[in-house]
């Protein structure tokens, strides 16, 4: 059940949903909905079940804040938010992975990408939760009952299919060398997952190559883009903001 939704930008109202009758203005795409107390209640098992809200606006600064309550099904429930069209659209995944974590995907053209890291927590029966998302056109905080529980930049539509990666292993050594490349003109948030390598070494070695697209080196020594080397922990799961127009290589070692 969903009550008390509301869009703001600042302190200007730009939705503000009651739930009284009906349910003027949202289209339900898959799932049973309808209005019942005040709340817009979704009776079906369909995975996922959806109904959008749809309302002209050009703004990508504002804040969503609604109350959700869970009344049945295995895991939690979805709020969709950041919609650019019917097919892309980011939404707030609260006790999935079987009630066990709460994370932000990004859906496009019906693919799912999970951004950002998930982070351990459960959704409780019949128990009415406060959710507000804010985003400001350049990251995305998420709070649950007020807490801030997710916090990173937001990426671009456009640049979803900006990652590639790779990960091979040394024969001589045996480390790990894992290759991500980013082409997109914004930072992308990536969950990296090594779980099924043996085990590794936690200090690793990461270089980046990262500049201008149109930078250009030269033979009389001018040097606009030049790799970097620092230290990183990582683990079998970690997560990396691998940074716009980049080339970002970690040495891992395994025991």
């Amino acid at each position: 059940e969903f009550a008390d939704v509301e869009v703001t930008d600042g302190a200007k109202t730009i939705v503000k949903e009651g739930f009284g009758k009906s349910a003027e203005g949202w289209v339900a795409e898959s799932g049973t909905w309808k209005t019942s107390e005040g709340a817009y209640v979704q009776s079906a098992g369909d995975q996922p079940a959806l109904s959008r809200l749809v309302f002209p606006t050009d703004k990508s600064v504002c804040t969503l804040t609604m109350r959700v309550k869970k009344t049945g099904g295995d895991e939690g429930f979805l709020v969709g938010f950041g919609t650019a069209n019917a097919g892309d659209y980011y939404w707030w995944n609260l006790g999935g992975w079987g009630n066990h974590q709460h994370g932000v995907e990004s859906v496009v053209g019906g693919t799912k990408v999970l951004i950002g890291q998930q982070v351990p927590g459960t959704i409780e029966l019949n128990r009415w939760y406060k959710i507000k998302i804010e985003t400001d056109g350049r990251r995305i905080k998420c709070y649950l009952d007020n807490a801030l529980v997710h916090d990173f930049p937001q990426p671009d539509f456009d640049d979803k299919t900006s990652i590639a990666a790779s990960c091979v292993k040394d024969g001589k050594s045996g480390d790990l060398i894992l290759k991500i490349v980013n082409t997109g003109s914004s930072a992308q948030p990536s969950q990296v997952d090594i779980s099924s390598s043996e085990p590794i070494d936690p200090d690793a070695t990461r270089t980046i190559l990262t500049g201008d697209p149109k930078a250009t080196n030269t033979y009389s020594g001018t040097r606009n883009v030049m790799p970097t080397r620092s230290n990183s922990t990582v683990g079998k799961s970690f997560t990396y903001e691998a940074p716009s127009h980049s080339f970002t290589v970690f040495r891992m070692k395994t025991r």
